[in-house]
């Protein structure tokens, strides 16, 4: 593109001038040379501006390309670096959908873990419980035998005591019958008196033997309401030894009244009779006194008899009354410990749900090398063999029971809970001793004794406690710690109150720094998940 506005000027310029000066043809020469040197002169000034201008737009075109070229280059470095970047969150988003994929998969297998030792705790509290209603059951069955075996007992010797009373009775009536037939021809008078009074005194025989008889079965009756309900059974034994002792009175006021409507009799036929038999009526008073005597002790006996009997049944049942109290407080104890154990279960289901490090509450918290106790005590349901030496009969295996004692013959009940084997054996040889065997060699054990780990170890469970264990052996036992355990082990041991924790260092102990601690019966070992 020419530049025209700067010739056109020069023209416009040249023309004035022409036409204000006028002139010569010579000058019109000079001017016409002027004018094309000028003209020449702007052409070449306007060819100089537009070739500078031509490379200034050149410089412009080659700057506006070296420009098109960086931002070129700088868009492929932007989107290398976007795709490094979207490569890496990609990366990165993969990585951590893997973590969180490993994270559910161990929150699974870890939920999994708990839910079988939460289910592994109910069955074994379920075979606890079981094997309780189990002991109570044949401790009220063994209960109910040694009732009916009194009651036996007791129905016998009312049997024989009521027949040797018969047989006394009948002897005396034969004896009075043999002196009546004796007397017969000579006072007819006297053996029909004779003959009622006999009468009479069988028809008061008769009459209290019947009374004597629903009194038996008014008590037996008693007693077993007594069973049943024992509320009823104070009521009713009051009201039972009220019936007796009107009842006793009444044979008491009877035989007074007949001993002495007899006694007027015979003082009347020896008043008629003295002057011709005197002797004979001497005898025969004789005779009358010293029956007298006799059935004055023979109702004395039967009195004491009875007044034994009474004493036994009032003793007996107020030991019912013991029992069953005692029964019902060891059942209370009993219920309420349950309901610690159920209690204690649902804290500690509650701490595993809640995602709190698992491990069992306990009251205190001691180390391997403050532990003092080691010998056991026995408890409620423990089962004891206690055996003596040379003597096959005296052998006996028994648990213990809510009382704490246990059963053995020729001593009967024994203490042991709260006591260890030795003071058990020590107390058998004591009391065999002092009545029965002249120094017993006596040996009790305890039978069914088991221990339980559970945690971080190839096989959970519990397992039979067979002479002495320590914490090695019972993680042996076990299968050993898995690669996920911790050589930290607590030993948890004791109910109630008296649970502790004893915490232990697997190392330590391996190592001889803390010591190899025994494991009791009843006692639990959990070995914790170690922390990465």
């Amino acid at each position: 593109m020419l530049p025209v506005k700067p010739a056109l000027s020069f023209l416009c310029l040249w023309s004035l001038l022409l036409t204000a000066g006028g002139g010569t043809a010579q000058a019109q020469q000079e001017q016409d040379r002027g004018y094309q040197e000028l003209l020449a002169a702007a052409r070449k000034a306007d060819e100089e501006r537009l070739a500078a201008q031509r490379g200034v737009e050149q410089e412009r075109q080659r700057q506006q390309v070296l420009q098109e070229k960086q931002y070129q280059e700088s868009l492929a470095a932007a989107r290398k670096e976007d795709e490094r970047r979207k490569a890496q969150a990609q990366t990165q988003a993969a990585e951590e959908k893997r973590r969180k994929e490993q994270e559910v998969a161990a929150k699974k297998a870890e939920e999994a873990r708990r839910a079988k030792e939460i289910l592994e705790a109910k069955r074994q509290t379920q075979l606890q419980e079981q094997g309780r209603r189990r002991q109570q059951e044949l401790e009220a069955k063994r209960l109910a035998e040694q009732r009916t075996t009194e009651d036996q007992r007791l129905a016998q010797e009312k049997r024989q005591a009521q027949e040797r009373l018969a047989e006394q009775r009948k002897a005396e009536e034969e004896r009075l019958a043999a002196r009546r037939r004796v007397e017969q021809e000579a006072k007819r008078q006297a053996h029909l008196q004779e003959q009622e009074r006999r009468r009479h005194q069988e028809l008061e025989a008769k009459r209290l033997a019947e009374e004597k008889d629903r009194a038996q079965e008014q008590l037996a009756a008693q007693r077993k309401a007594e069973e049943e309900r024992l509320s009823a059974q104070r009521g009713a034994e009051q009201e039972r030894q009220r019936q007796q002792a009107l009842q006793e009175k009444r044979y008491q006021e009877s035989l007074t009244a007949a001993k002495r409507e007899d006694e007027r009799r015979l003082a009347a036929q020896r008043r008629a009779e003295a002057q011709a038999r005197a002797a004979e009526e001497k005898q025969r008073a004789e005779e009358a006194r010293r029956a007298e005597a006799a059935a004055q002790a023979e109702v004395e006996r039967l009195a004491q008899v009875k007044q034994e009997a009474e004493r036994r049944q009032n003793e007996e049942a107020q030991h019912l009354e013991r029992q069953l109290e005692e029964a019902w407080k060891a059942k209370q104890a009993a219920f309420a410990r349950r309901q610690a154990q159920a209690a204690h279960q649902a804290e500690l289901v509650a701490k595993k749900e809640a995602g709190a490090e698992a491990r069992t509450p306990t009251k205190r918290i001691i180390s391997a090398s403050e532990v003092t106790q080691q010998i056991y005590l026995l408890q409620f349901g423990d089962e004891l063999e206690v055996s003596v030496w040379a003597h096959m009969d005296l052998n006996v295996k028994s648990p213990i029971r809510e009382d704490g004692t246990f059963s053995f013959p020729l001593i009967g009940q024994v203490e042991a809970i709260g006591r260890s084997l030795k003071e058990v054996e020590e107390s058998v040889r004591e009391r065999l001793n002092r009545d029965y065997i002249v120094n017993p060699q006596v040996t009790a054990r305890l039978t069914g004794a088991k221990f339980s780990v559970f945690g971080e170890v190839q096989q959970s469970g519990s397992f039979p406690i067979e002479g002495s264990m320590d914490l090695l052996s019972a993680l042996s036992i076990a299968g050993g710690i898995t690669k996920f355990g911790s050589n930290s082990v607590d030993i948890i041991r004791g109910k109630g109150e008296d649970k502790v924790t004893i915490r232990a260092n697997v190392d330590r102990v391996v190592h001889g720094k803390d010591p190899n601690l025994n494991i009791l019966p009843h006692d639990t070992i959990y070995v914790k998940r170690r922390l990465f």
